[in-house]
């Protein structure tokens, strides 16, 4: 699928600014706005949808259903691992479409009911479907004590068998995904042991999404130079690992650089802010794998604290992968 795109003119710089300006320009019958419109640097402006008082973002020069087709990698984000919609309802805040994945059937009922409003405007599409190699049907193990654990990989469910139950769900594979909804600019992957399946299936698209973000189990360096190799055959050149135990601390920039700039916080168990908004630094794979050997060994250090019953000083965490192809 080949991703269709418009070319901007020079002084549209960012995402962000591309967007504000849609916002404040002023509409015509058709819902176009004048191709010279200008773009919204002033920190006193109005950066969001509540301070603007709308709920539609016409693009310059063109009408609504054009923009959808010709800068989707700009407005639509894959959100796969819904669970609760942790991560949805963010991204619907600022402005963004979301195509959710969601096995579990009781956490699909929850979703519904939350989103129910922008499901039946299509800012919000639930797919009630477990990610796997082939479409139809297939196992899928849910944990009663941890519904975030949910998975296809019985290896998973066998480290809690106790709170594991089986039922069989609805299959789909990633690539159906990406012909029915597009390439989203953002793709964020949390299915409990296989993401990789999301991301191998990216090997067969001419195009693939700008960021992405999976999480990692940090078992060997070996393992994470082989998802790096696959990466990097997908285009990606730089990489941050996120704590995920700190990202309700994170802030949203201003202006936003990713959409609007959202009114609400990151929620736990989020995978926070991604994109041009991530805080860290971006990394070559060599100053990658480093930083990756020393979180390993800091949770090392605190699984032996643990096992010795000395005083837990240092705490382990868990972590996403984020990647950029630029």
């Amino acid at each position: 699928m080949q991703r269709q795109t418009t070319h901007l003119p020079p002084e549209w710089r960012t995402p962000s600014e591309f967007v504000f300006a849609w916002e404040l320009a002023p509409c015509d019958a058709a819902g176009s706005v004048p191709a010279s419109v200008a773009i919204i640097s002033d920190p006193e402006k109005p950066k969001s949808r509540k301070d603007l008082g709308i709920d539609s973002i016409p693009m310059a020069g063109v009408g609504l259903k054009e923009w959808e087709h010709l800068v989707p990698e700009w407005n639509l984000i894959f959100d796969v691992g819904c669970h609760r919609g942790e991560d949805s309802r963010f991204y619907l805040r600022k402005g963004f479409r979301v195509v959710a994945v969601e096995a579990n059937p009781a956490l699909c009922r929850e979703l519904r009911h939350t989103f129910f409003h922008e499901m039946a405007t299509g800012q919000f599409v639930l797919v009630e479907k477990a990610i796997a190699g082939v479409a139809g049907e297939v196992e899928f193990f849910v944990n009663s004590a941890h519904s975030i654990w949910g998975t296809i990989c019985p290896e998973i469910a066998e480290r809690d068998s106790a709170n594991f139950s089986r039922i069989v769900v609805p299959s789909v594979t990633f690539n159906s995904l990406l012909r029915d909804y597009g390439v989203p600019r953002y793709l964020k992957i949390d299915i409990e042991g296989a993401d990789m399946l999301c991301l191998e299936s990216l090997l067969s698209e001419p195009d693939r999404p700008d960021f992405v973000s999976f999480e990692t189990d940090r078992k060997t360096i070996a393992a994470l130079r082989s998802e790096l190799s696959l990466l990097t055959r997908l285009g990606y050149r730089r990489f941050q690992l996120v704590d995920q135990k700190t990202v309700q601390q994170q802030e949203q920039p201003f202006p936003a650089r990713e959409g609007l700039h959202a009114d609400c916080g990151i929620a736990p168990d989020a995978a926070g802010l991604f994109g041009l908004e991530l805080p860290g630094r971006w990394l070559s794979p060599p100053g990658f794998i480093a930083s990756y050997a020393r979180v390993m060994a800091r949770d090392r250090l605190a699984g032996l604290a643990r096992r010795c019953a000395l005083p837990n000083l240092i705490r382990g965490s868990w972590y996403d992968i984020h990647a950029t192809r630029s």
